[in-house]
């Protein structure tokens, strides 16, 4: 296991190095600061006895909302779940809110299933302000992952073709990482 946890973070590190042009300038050139276009968030590795499931080291955001709540996507296990969790909502609060997670292929999906109520096609939002779906893996691969924080009470859209006509207190954004 331990071995197999320093083969994945080197890979991780020399992929990073690879997409931040880790060469550096031209010994002649002075490096030019660079603005980050994008944040990650750190997530577990997770093996199953047996099986290999796992989830990407990080994943990449690529919008968040702003305002005091936000809702975070922590893991993406491939044919397993998506987890995370949701700040700056009071726990007493949680019965008041759901979760919806779509994905992007060519147009938004709900995901994993389509009308199929709560763990299929939404979650629900635990005291401790966590959340967790099943997730399943199909022939096309997400470009994108969104997770928006909604009344209990929110109309579930099946496809939509942008997010953002969708009423929600926090939405979070990120990069597919191929496990969905």
């Amino acid at each position: 296991m331990i071995k197999n946890s320093f083969a994945v973070v080197a890979m991780l590190l020399a992929t990073a190095m690879c997409r931040q042009g880790a060469t550096g300038p031209p010994p002649d050139e002075e490096p030019q600061p660079t603005e980050p276009k994008t944040s990650s968030v750190a997530v577990t590795i997770t093996q199953t006895e047996g099986a290999s499931r796992r989830s990407t080291s990080e994943l990449e955001i690529l919008r968040h909302s702003e305002g005091t709540a936000q809702i975070a996507i922590e893991r993406i296990v491939a044919d397993d779940h998506i987890a995370g969790n949701v700040t700056g909502v009071a726990s007493g609060a949680a019965g008041e809110f759901k979760v919806l997670v779509y994905v992007h292929t060519d147009q938004w999906y709900i995901h994993p299933y389509a009308g199929q109520g709560e763990g299929r096609s939404w979650a629900r939002l635990n005291s401790d302000l966590t959340w967790r779906i099943r997730s399943v893996q199909r022939a096309y691969i997400a470009d994108q992952v969104a997770a928006l924080l909604v009344t209990a009470d929110a109309p579930v859209r099946n496809t939509v073709a942008s997010i953002d006509g969708i009423p929600s207190e926090a939405l979070v954004v990120v990069r597919g990482n191929g496990q969905v």
